[in-house]
């Protein structure tokens, strides 16, 4: 068993607090957390969902600044591997936050005035998750259809995409949990 440093058990110590608040971010935006009805699309808790993932990178960025410093070299090999794999996180979720934020602007659009670039973004989202939660694709399928403003739950429709990015988020949560690096020493 090799020596750790006080520096690395700094360390494994913040990736392991940012682990946990990771596994509960997951939750706070995975599907089971949310109605996936379009009538019943709460926007009060889906643009919460988007304030706890922004606060989770806010939080947790200094992790990833440790690869550019004086530090990082000072690390062990684990503790090195911690780092790395917080910064795939972040990298992941910095690209899916930014797609986040557009769709949340949307949420704010009138759906009769935007119908059109809501619906295309629903799709074109929707088609980027590897898995869907199930009735989401029926409910892309029904907005793709003869979709107006008479129909049930109408206004939902704006705030869609933003779900669907949410989910995209908890995908790559969910799978970045698994490629956590094992504790060795």
């Amino acid at each position: 068993m090799s020596e750790v440093s006080a520096l690395d058990m700094k360390v494994r110590k913040a990736v392991m607090e940012a682990d946990k608040a990771l596994r509960n971010l997951a939750k706070d935006v995975s599907p089971t957390a949310f109605d996936i009805k379009l009538e019943k699309l709460d926007k009060t808790k889906i643009l919460s969902a988007r304030k706890k993932v922004t606060a989770f990178m806010g939080k947790y960025s200094a992790l990833t600044q440790l690869q550019g410093s004086s530090a990082y070299g000072k690390l062990n090999d684990q503790s090195q591997a911690y780092v790395d794999w917080m910064d795939s996180i972040m990298g992941q979720l910095l690209k899916l936050v930014v797609n986040l934020e557009k769709a949340a602007k949307l949420a704010a659009k009138d759906p009769e005035k935007n119908l059109k670039i809501l619906v295309d973004t629903s799709v074109r989202r929707f088609k980027e998750l590897r898995k869907a939660p199930q009735g989401l694709g029926t409910l892309v399928k029904e907005i793709q259809k003869d979709f107006r403003p008479d129909a049930k739950g109408f206004s939902g429709v704006s705030i869609l995409p933003a779900l669907i990015m949410l989910f995209m988020i908890f995908e790559m949560i969910a799978a970045k949990i698994k490629q956590r690096p094992k504790l060795k020493d």
